[in-house]
């Protein structure tokens, strides 16, 4: 899958290691889902007939639900010399810290490029586990990039005080706030904030959606357009005050999708 010019991105496998009650994906057709030996030749081939492409992004369903040997069978296949960057996304070290084990550890330590990994968590209560915090020193350790995605939860973590709770709790971590994400329409969900919380109209949680600057940057404000035409930049609402939130270094922003 390509959307932009020098990023490709793979899906891995269709299985996640939890399923979100909000996923734009829960009717997912898990078992065609994932990789096959035929489709990771194609990829091959299709990374080599674009030198343009120098990022790689490991996506799913959850690539770290793969042991070290599916993730190696991959990486060898497809980290041509032109790619210098290789992203992971995943939610998994969020719910099951352990699975930064030793072996995933010797797997990334012997990859021959930079590394991001993009985690999702969507409240400062899961920073509260001493293991996951002991898995991102151990990533840090190897030189990893941490970023994170939030979605945006009506009545989880669509107030000011909630999102910048969970910014203090990533830098705390060494994670940096990368997006947050607002939800696709889902059936069946009641996830989905109110349009005046999305859309910025002055209640407690829209004036959080904002991209304060701190010092390692800001949220990306996006939306995705409808039918998969990627997304496009979306509409800041009112900054939100710093010193009046308690905020040292709260990063806010919004991303529909």
């Amino acid at each position: 899958m390509q959307k932009y010019e020098s990023r490709a991105l793979l899906i891995t496998t269709g299985v996640c290691a939890v399923h979100c009650r909000y996923c734009f994906r829960r009717s997912y057709p898990y078992r065609a889902g994932s990789i096959t030996q035929t489709g990771l030749q194609q990829a091959r081939t299709y990374l080599i007939s674009r030198p343009e492409i120098n990022e790689l992004i490991l996506s799913g369903g959850d690539p770290l639900v793969l042991d070290e040997s599916k993730l190696a069978r991959i990486t060898d296949a497809l980290l041509l010399p032109q790619i210098k960057r290789l992203r992971l996304h995943t939610r998994t070290p969020i719910v099951i810290p352990n699975r930064i084990d030793a072996g995933f550890l010797r797997w990334l330590a012997a990859l021959p490029v930079k590394t991001v990994m993009v985690l999702h968590s969507n409240h400062a209560h899961e920073w509260r586990d001493q293991d996951l915090q002991v898995a991102m020193r151990e990533l840090q350790r190897l030189g990893v990039v941490l970023l994170n995605q939030a979605v945006l939860l009506a009545g989880v973590n669509d107030s000011a005080a909630a999102q910048i709770a969970l910014s203090e709790a990533l830098f705390d971590a060494g994670v940096a706030p990368y997006y947050l994400n607002q939800l696709d329409r889902v059936a069946g969900s009641a996830f989905r904030p109110p349009a005046r919380t999305r859309t910025g109209s002055g209640t407690d949680g829209g004036r959080a959606l904002c991209p304060n600057r701190s010092t390692s940057g800001d949220t990306r404000a996006h939306e995705s357009g409808a039918g998969g035409g990627g997304r496009r930049a979306a509409r800041a609402p009112r900054a939100l005050d710093p010193v009046r939130a308690g905020a040292r270094r709260g990063v806010v922003g919004v991303v529909r999708g």
